[in-house]
């Protein structure tokens, strides 16, 4: 066989053509790669049968599936990706040589956008596994797949984006088929270590896919393995329909200082541009970074992200408990005072445009400013009857809003009339 493919190979046969016939073979006499003519289960007429009662031992088959793997053309997409996961998989099974196992992740990786999903869920077959699948091959896999992209990305730097994506072989399209749908958003989050994940996330950002999938991605991926963010895998008191939706058949839970880590870089991961995020997540990824003591830089980048779209955020979301050791009120003020100078200064930032143009507009400043109004009338409301809460953070927190931009003051008058009840004066 080696000896025929080698030598059509070199009279100028197409690649393809000696992929199919080396695939084929393959299938036919390796029973463990789940298509061959000694599997016990193909019948008579499936036509793989021949009469022989000849069996290969694990060595035969190794040695065998090894010399397989050196005929495969060197060529992209000659050979199915499916073929060679199932590949992959027999190597496993049958301890291939790891120079074998490298060369079939490299094979698979450039041409990683063709996979499906269960054709990546490969058992584990460590002797020490921890983890249900081979995680680890499936990293350098998509390694693979990285390094493939950003070579073939600096080929098409100079061409313009419309000719770009007109090439069904573009980089970035294999990029977009391998991050859309399932993949993108179960798979990733599922499979991926942080670190590998991150420069995931910063390439496919590099290489123009929008800002909301990439926040979509992201925020999937912290709901996914932050416990504490409240809607994790990882969550203890979960209900059995939400665990059997979320179980990947791991135990692995972070401890407080690997979950503050996380949350740290997942917050430098996310898109600078506003409203890519949802001021909801925003807020939760700050009240679980004060649960976690997150640093000040991160709680700073939070309250600056919410600040920026703080006219989408909802009263109960900004109901934020004092994590302070020495908190005297029940919930965090002076963080929704800082939020609200960050949507100030925003606001600030608008006042030399004239007003008529302003209201035509659906992202107007006013229109914003209008619902941060009653929104921070209603949260003052609902913290006015903290007998803790000092009249000057009251008044601070009040006077912040501008008084012309309030459509009507009844909500203010209630705050302070709730305030100074419970003041009993």
């Amino acid at each position: 066989m080696e000896w025929f493919i080698q030598t059509v190979a070199s009279r100028g046969v197409k690649a393809d053509l000696i992929a199919a016939s080396v695939t084929h073979y393959a299938k036919r006499n390796l029973p463990l790669l789940g298509c061959s003519r000694h599997c016990g289960s193909s019948s008579s007429e499936e036509g793989t049968n021949y009469g022989d009662d000849i069996y290969y031992s694990h060595d035969d088959q190794r040695s065998l599936l090894e010399e397989i793997v050196e005929l495969l053309p060197s060529e992209k997409r000659v050979a199915s990706t499916r073929f060679l996961l199932r590949l992959l998989r027999t190597s496993m099974v049958l301890h291939a040589s790891a120079v074998t196992q490298d060369s079939l992740e490299r094979k698979i990786g450039v041409q990683l956008d063709e996979a499906g999903l269960e054709d990546l869920l490969i058992p584990n077959m460590g002797y020490s596994a921890e983890t249900l699948y081979d995680i680890d091959s499936v990293q350098r896999i998509l390694d693979h797949f990285m390094l493939t992209f950003d070579s073939s990305s600096r080929c098409y730097n100079n061409v313009e984006e419309k000719q770009l994506m007109g090439d069904s072989d573009h980089p970035l399209r294999a990029m977009t088929k391998s991050t859309s749908g399932n993949w993108w958003f179960n798979d990733v989050s599922s499979f991926l270590d942080f670190p590998l994940y991150k420069r995931f996330i910063q390439t496919v950002a590099s290489r123009g896919v929008k800002a909301d999938v990439i926040a979509a991605s992201v925020t999937h991926y912290a709901k996914r393995n932050l416990p504490l963010l409240g809607c994790s895998r990882h969550v203890v008191g979960s209900s059995p329909e939400e665990a059997s939706s979320s179980s990947y058949g791991d135990d692995v839970y972070y401890s407080h200082d690997d979950q503050r880590s996380l949350l740290e870089e997942i917050v430098e991961l996310l898109p600078s541009e506003k409203r890519v995020t949802s001021t909801r997540f925003l807020l939760r990824l700050l009240r679980t970074s004060m649960v976690l003591h997150a640093s000040a830089v991160t709680q700073d980048n939070l309250e600056r992200k919410i600040g920026s779209q703080l006219d989408e955020a909802a009263l109960e979301d900004l109901l934020i408990p004092n994590m302070g050791y020495s908190a005297e009120t029940l919930y965090d003020i002076d963080s929704v005072q800082r939020i609200l100078d960050h949507f100030i200064v925003t606001f600030d930032s608008y006042s030399n445009v004239e007003e008529k143009q302003l209201m035509g507009d659906s992202d107007h400043p006013l229109r914003s400013i209008t619902k941060v109004a009653s929104l921070i009338d209603g949260y003052l409301a609902e913290v006015g009857s903290d007998e803790n809460l000092k009249v000057s953070k009251f008044q601070a927190l009040g006077a912040l809003i501008p008084e012309d931009v309030r459509p009507m003051d009844d909500g203010i008058y209630r705050a302070i009339d709730i305030f100074i009840k419970d003041l009993n004066l």
